[in-house]
């Protein structure tokens, strides 16, 4: 075997793995002891024909690491102590093992041992030369002088192959370019071929050759007759090789292993070689090779790990840059010449010239707390797009040899094919128009365990994200929150699609298919076996399913449709909120049809596959209702597996309870039922190299494709990206080319040639054809005459992700109307008006346009997306094709780590990286105006980054807006694309003021109001300030007012004093709790949106809700037409924003007294500071506790005394007063204090409950584990927990200290002495919720005749006294009042569900305070969610909360004023 890739222990290959190749002949079991023969000859001598290994040492100054070293014996490998102390600590990038180096009547000496050496060579060999004693002297005779000296035995067929290999160099001494080695080796094969065919030998030759440099390694598997087997190949690429660990071999292994195998009679078998043995595993955490292994049989477990070198091929393992590997395949010839050699020889040179490439490090982006605008996006920095050179020869025309004349697109000269770079207009690569915006991200997304390596989104709102955890989920991008987990995989999802109603996912061998109304998997298509894994996937209409992957190949799956059968719900909740969010249904298209015959293939099936993370799953049907409809599928072309099988072991018993697997292969042996479902064989016996065809039955055979790409065209190295484009599929390769192929049949029509390095990512849309790769570059092509436009630079790493997004048109029949996409369009900057402005530019500032053919009807690119290894996502202007965005992450370490996919929706750009997390950019403003530039509205020369304002009435096809202002350019929009164009525009104003709003919130929460810390008391101010300013941003009247000195200021503002209106007025506050708490596990006083919440101290309590309803109130003046603004509003608004009230709300009072002209007409109060009773039901609060603060001191000796000398002698203040606070409630929490129930208004919870019941947001269980408490003292069911906390008085000791109250914050005094003082003074403070009707000075009487009792029956000579700090009111409204009824309306026209009416045990003074003091009802509207943690560590809200809670004060406030009007109108009729 032989690895190449990143340095690692020797051991690790050859020593530890379980399956390595010395364990491998071990159990071949070869030499046994003989009994019969004498004792020092009798000892096993297993497998003792030789072994060796050779490497290459890590660069180092002091000794020539071109040269190899090796270590050969004849004892057996696992058993020699030498070998373990080698392997156990030298470390190489590039090793060879070789074990079995003796054939019968071969002499056994070290000299025979592979691997040979010379120079810069090693060289190893597996099989045999037919006739080599025969033809020995020949082959000889072939060599010149020095190659015969390099020959290292002359019995060894091997050692004359290496002599062969080395005389057809141009130079033995010199370094080599993998292209030479290559045409060496094929000499070598050629010769040896050429001199049997003289000796008239017959026999057959194996000849697998492996050969390197120290930098490139050739292999071979050759066989010589085509009627026989050839000798086992198999590669295997990755990212990483590891160690897998005890945990993950516990996951994976479902079955026993089998049992130990016993060794009688071997010597040393539990030797120091297999002691340290363990499982090994390949990594897939980027898109390209790092680690490639060549073996004659697999060493790791996963079978799907490794591919089968095909029969008669040369793998070439080239360096790329940064360390990353390129296998290319090359077919042999016993002539050694063959059609597809220069091919694969142009394709080595261009990956090759990738070596010279150099990425460039990006430093992660600094905080966001940069100072700037406070209502900025998170801006970082800006730059030009930086250029990176490439040679001409890069960019040299493919030759006729590459295009098929009957398949030349028309207008295309048969001769070949234009030059690239220019396009044939002298245009060179584009730096766009202008320095890019550097914006960080927006929202996380975490959950995968795994990197990120595919990402999908949906017309529905939806993003699918793919790991190397195996597992899919899905995201709503409304709120972004988590909707499902689906499960299936047992390989990393590699590539995500979704087409139609279907969610197309790859693994390495198989297709799963999603059904996007249920999320359950529907059907499972086999797509690859031992030949390789698929790396790249395409659907295109008609049912066409597209895979490539490592056997070069592109293969065709069409889906034939049938009468489509139920599919079961499997979780209505989710896939509802998602339909209801996305405002539309699963659309059905084309491929609806085909696709459901997947669904009718398993009717009622899940399976393995389906929701995780306790979603609910459909019922598992019986495995027997599959087969019928997997075999009717065979019969159509369709390749389907069940999809409850969980991988590719035929004969695994996974799939839901039984049956044989469908290619209809036979079991091999009984142990082998229990292999792991996804190919990884739990026994050793699946390794013998005396059973080969082992590793052939643990994988499925792929079902027939109905069309594959021809071997005389196909790529020579792995496929890695597919695209449609047009009538054309395309495919990259990591052999520099992008390959054209009719969609029908695959026939060829063309090779793409440009890049350097290996293409890694295509994306196909509006007549265009993207592509990138490692040369930093992005290339555009034109998918009619399949030449490159441009080609676009900036990335300063490899190019891993390109997507788009784009809106469909219809024939614009227009004369006024451009091909805005073509890339011919000169994209030269021009100095225009601003955005949103509806005159014509001069003709002096703007180019002219030349003119174009008309716009064919289809789709039409908007944007695009490039994720790049440099860390970031560039987004792109199809129209002036220019980088108006560059994205990078804001919470990533010291270097950026690389973006390996990327998804677009019409406001969010998706990147997928290493760390599992999905990290969400805002492109609303970009893709709105990319709608203007569509619709003629703005040119490419204008600032981008500018506020947009688009007019909200269309144009019309006439080119007038609905005033009948003429535009400047005319455009026509019918049918659904024109209402797709005009739905766009819709919301831009909405759209940008929530961006804006979620950025003024990152701004407002970086100001650490904390009201009760003094020394933060200028931070109170400066956000006083803050909200001040944007108060006056909207055209407010504002005012500070601070009736009390050292005290936090209350802000003032009013809209509208129109006596025809009414006056609502909002209470919030903007001061927040301290954040000391150490669970907090972000910045406290920075935003973090992840998972769709933000999390910050007072985002939920109160700043979010401020912010809410300042920005309702935005967007209304935002929609007004009029020129007052303020007169438009459907109500006056008066905003009362305190800053202390968690610090008592002194002065809060007179404040408002001081101030009562500003609430002049006020007829509601609205409030927001109060939270859901659940997490998924928006509540409406109609009920709230007061609350007493008070406090119990008892004070006794003068002085605090000694506890050795003065304890036990007199009676204690501490233990009275906890005597005395222990009197208040018992030990099930009832209140023992007579009189304290009187007045308690009964079915107060009566309301409350008509909703609850049923609705699953509250249970006991939920509750008390929320608490962290092992049971509770009240309430049997919900409804009495509900009523003991929200409908019943209750007293709480929340704090006890040492001292008097005089000595404030004094009380507790620490050092080494604490455990001997006894306090001359302890207070207790008690806080007492209580319940309309009762009354609070009756409590405050009745608690301290209680107390006082209490004390007098210890006859303690200490003093009692009892101290009320504070009284606020409960509150209540009217379930049935005209203004709740109008609350429930505003709030399910925006939740599309009936709020709960809720009562809370907590207590908000300032509700019935305003009502008193305004004369009008309050009213609370919550918008937090119960897990938010007001007050505690990871306070958080719902991204959906705030923006839908905005949007329910906006429908109220308007809702409102349209009652006022009626009832004004209905006054004067």
């Amino acid at each position: 075997m032989a690895y190449c890739g990143p340095q690692i222990l020797i051991a690790d290959v050859v020593l530890w793995p379980s399956r390595s190749i010395i364990k491998q002949s071990y159990d071949a079991r070869e030499r046994l002891s003989d009994s019969s023969l004498p004792l020092h000859l009798s000892y096993g001598n297993l497998n003792g024909d030789g072994f060796g290994i050779g490497w290459y040492s890590p660069p180092s100054a002091h000794q020539n690491t071109t040269t190899p070293c090796v270590f050969t014996s004849v004892t057996p490998a696992w058993n020699n102590d030498n070998l373990s102390r080698l392997a156990c600590r030298l470390e190489s990038g590039l090793i060879f093992a070789h074990v079995r180096a003796a054939y019968p009547g071969m002499p056994v000496s070290e000299q025979n041992c592979h691997p040979f050496q010379w120079g810069r060579y090693l060289f190893m060999h597996n099989g045999v030369v037919a006739g080599f004693m025969q033809i020995r002297r020949k082959l000889l005779a072939q060599l010149s002088d020095a190659a015969y000296n390099a020959v290292q035995s002359f019995h060894s067929d091997s050692a004359i192959s290496f002599g062969l290999f080395l005389n057809s160099l141009p130079d033995m001494h010199a370094p080599q370019a993998p292209e030479v080695m290559l045409k060496a080796i094929q000499a070598t094969i050629a010769i040896i071929s050429k001199v049997q065919k003289e000796a008239g030998i017959s026999d057959t030759s194996l000849l697998n050759y492996v050969v390197s440099d120290g930098s490139t390694l050739v292999a071979t598997r050759f066989v010589s007759n085509d009627e026989d087997a050839a000798a086992s190949l198999y590669f295997a690429e990755g990212s990483a090789y590891e160690r897998t660990s005890t945990a993950q071999q516990q996951v994976k292994r479902t079955v026993t292993a089998a049992p130990e195998q016993t060794l009688d009679g071997a010597a040393g078998a539990r030797s120091k070689s297999v002691t340290g043995e363990g499982d090994y595993h390949l990594c897939y955490g980027e898109l390209g090779t790092r680690v490639c292994l060549i073996a004659s049989e697999p060493v790791t477990g996963a079978l799907s790990d490794w591919a089968e070198v095909p029969r008669n091929t040369a793998l070439v393992v080239c360096r790329e840059k940064a360390g990353v590997l390129n296998v290319v395949q090359s077919p042999l010839t016993a002539e050694g010449v063959h059609p597809r050699q220069e091919e694969v020889s142009r394709c080595i040179e261009a990956v090759a010239r990738a070596s010279g490439l150099t990425a460039t490090a990006n430093l992660a982006a600094p905080p966001a707390n940069l100072p700037g605008p406070s209502l900025s996006a998170p801006i970082l920095q800006t730059h030009s797009s930086i250029p990176s050179r490439m040679d001409s020869e890069g960019d040299s025309p493919a030759g006729s040899r590459d295009v098929s004349p009957s398949r030349l697109p028309r207008g295309t000269p048969s001769g070949g094919l234009p030059a690239h770079g220019g396009g044939g207009r002298g245009r060179g690569r584009d730096r766009g128009t202008g320095p890019a915006v550097v914006v960080g991200e927006e929202h996380r997304l975490t959950g995968h365990s795994g990197t990120v390596m595919a990402l999908a989104a949906s017309d529905m709102g939806l993003l699918f994200s793919g790991s190397t955890d195996n597992t899919i989920k899905v995201w709503r991008l409304s709120d972004c929150k988590l909707v499902a987990t689906l499960e299936g995989h047992r390989n990393p999802i590699r590539r995500l699609e979704v087409h139609g109603a279907f969610l197309y996912s790859q693994g390495a061998k198989t297709v799963r298919v999603w059904e996007l109304a249920g999320f359950t998997c529907v059907g499972v298509v086999q797509v690859a076996d031992i030949s390789g894994s698929m790396k790249a996937m395409a659907v295109g209409p008609g049912g066409l399913l597209y895979v490539g992957g490592q056997d070069c190949k592109v293969k065709a799956y069409r889906l034939t449709a049938r009468t489509p059968a139920p599919s079961p719900i499997v979780d209505e909740v989710a896939v509802a909120a998602a339909h209801a969010e996305a405002g539309r249904t699963p659309s059905q298209s084309p491929l609806t049809a085909a696709v459901a015959a997947l669904v009718g293939a398993a009717p009622g099936l899940a399976g393995g596959a389906g929701l995780a993370n306790g979603s609910k799953r459909a019922p598992v049907g019986h495995p027997a209702d599959a087969r019928p409809a997997a075999a009717a599928a065979k019969g159509s072309g369709l390749a389907l597996l069940p999809p409850g099988c969980k991988g590719l072991c035929v004969a695994t018993v996974a799939c839901g309870g039984g049956g044989a697997a469908s290619n209809g292969l036979s079991r091999q042996q009984p142990e082998r039922e229990a292999a792991e479902a996804n190919g990884e064989c739990s026994s050793p016996t699946f390794l013998q190299s005396t059973d080969r065809a082992v590793c052939r039955a643990c994988i499925h055979a792929a079902e027939q494709p109905s069309a594959q790409s021809g071997c005389d065209h196909s790529h020579c190295s792995s496929v890695t990206a597919l695209a449609l484009c047009g009538e054309y599929v395309c495919s990259a390769s990591t052999d520099s080319t992008i390959r054209v192929w009719t969609a029908e049949t695959l026939e060829f029509v063309r090779v793409l040639r440009g890049h350097r390095g290996s293409v890694l990512a295509l994306h196909g849309a509006g007549g265009l054809l993207l592509s990138g790769g490692r040369d930093h570059l992005i290339r555009v092509w034109d998918s009619e005459t399949l030449v490159c436009r441009r080609t676009l630079s900036g990335h300063t790493d490899d190019v891993l992700s390109i997507t788009g997004i784009t809106v469909p048109l219809s024939d614009p029949a227009s004369e006024g109307l451009a091909d805005l996409f073509s890339p011919t369009v000169q994209a030269t900057p021009a100095s225009g008006p601003s955005l949103g402005s509806t005159r014509p530019s001069s003709a002096s500032s703007a180019p002219a346009v030349p003119a174009v053919p008309a716009v064919p009807a289809g789709e039409r690119p908007l944007l695009f997306a490039s994720g790049s290894a440099d860390g970031t996502v560039r987004l792109w202007s199809a129209h002036c094709w220019s980088c108006i965005r560059v994205f990078r992450s804001t919470h990533a370490p010291t270097l950026q780590p690389p973006v390996l996919s990327c998804a677009m929706s019409e406001s969010w750009a998706a990147a997928g990286m290493p760390d599992g997390i999905v990290r969400l950019f805002s492109i609303d403003d970009a893709y709105a105006r990319a709608v203007q530039l569509l619709y003629g509205l703005a040119d490419c020369g204008a600032d981008s980054h500018q506020s947009i304002v688009v007019p909200l009435s269309p144009v019309t096809a006439k080119g007038c807006d609905e005033g009948g202002q003429p535009v400047t350019k005319k455009a026509r929009f019918d049918g659904a694309a024109g209402g797709r164009a005009g739905a766009a525009l819709a919301p831009v104003v909405t759209s940008r003021l929530e961006r804006e709003l979620e950025r003024a919130l990152r701004t407002f929460i970086r100001i650490k109001t904390v009201s009760a810390d003094p020394s933060l008391h200028e931070e109170c101010f400066r956000g006083a300030k803050f909200l001040l300013r944007l108060l006056e941003g909207l055209g407010a009247e504002v005012k500070l007012c601070q009736p009390v000195e050292d005290k936090n200021p209350l802000v003032l503002a009013r809209l509208g004093r129109d006596p025809a209106k009414p006056t609502v007025t909002f209470y919030g506050h903007y001061d927040v709790q301290p954040a000391l708490e150490p669970e907090w596990k972000t910045n406290p006083f920075e935003v973090n949106a992840v998972d769709g919440h933000f999390y910050g101290r007072g985002v939920s309590d109160n700043k979010g809700p401020v912010l809410a309803f300042i920005y309702s109130v935005k967007e209304l003046l935002e929609e007004c037409k009029q020129p007052s603004r303020a007169g438009c509003l459907p109500v006056n608004v008066v905003f009362l924003l305190e800053g202390e009230e968690e610090n008592g709300s002194i002065g809060f009072r007179e404040a408002v007294q001081q101030n009562l002209p500003w609430f002049e007409g006020t007829k509601l109060v609205l409030i927001s500071n109060t939270l859901w009773v659940g997490e998924s039901k928006p509540c409406i609060t109609y009920g709230m506790r007061g609350m007493i603060s008070l406090s119990v001191e008892v004070k006794g000796p003068a002085r605090d005394l000694h506890s050795g000398n003065e304890g036990g002698v007199f009676c204690e203040p501490l233990i009275d007063l906890n005597k005395v606070l222990a009197s208040l409630v018992d030990s099930r929490s009832n209140i023992q204090v007579p009189g304290f129930y009187s007045g308690v208004r009964p079915n107060m919870l009566s309301c409350a409950l008509q909703r609850l019941q049923g609705c699953h947001e509250f249970s006991l269980e939920g509750y008390k584990e929320a608490l962290g408490v092992p049971y509770l003292t009240t309430g049997r069911s919900e409804a009495d927990l509900l009523n003991s906390r929200w409908c019943l008085p209750s007293i709480s000791v929340v704090d006890v200290r040492v001292g008097t109250t005089e000595e404030g914050h004094d009380h507790y005094r620490f050092g080494p002495t604490r455990f001997s003082v006894i306090p001359r003074a302890a207070v207790g403070k008690v806080s007492v919720r209580f319940v309309p009707n009762q009354d609070a000075q009756h409590l405050v009487e009745c608690l301290t005749a209680h107390m006082q009792h209490e004390f007098a029956k210890l006859r303690s000579g200490n003093e009692l006294s009892v101290k009320v700090h504070s009284i606020g009111d409960w509150w209540e409204a009217d379930p049935d009042s005209p203004l709740m009824r109008l609350a429930e309306r505003a709030v399910q026209q925006e939740w599309g569900t009936t709020p709960l009416l809720v009562r809370e045990g907590g207590t908000m003074p300032v509700a019935s305070a305003l009502e008193k003091l305004l004369g009008a009802p309050s009213l609370l509207l919550p918008m937090g969610q119960s897990s938010d943690n007001c007050h505690l560590a990871n306070e958080r809200l719902g991204r959906a909360n705030l923006l839908k809670g905005k949007n329910v004060v906006k429908h109220l406030l308007a809702e409102l004023g349209a009652q006022a009007k009626q009832a004004g109108c209905n006054g004067r009729h």
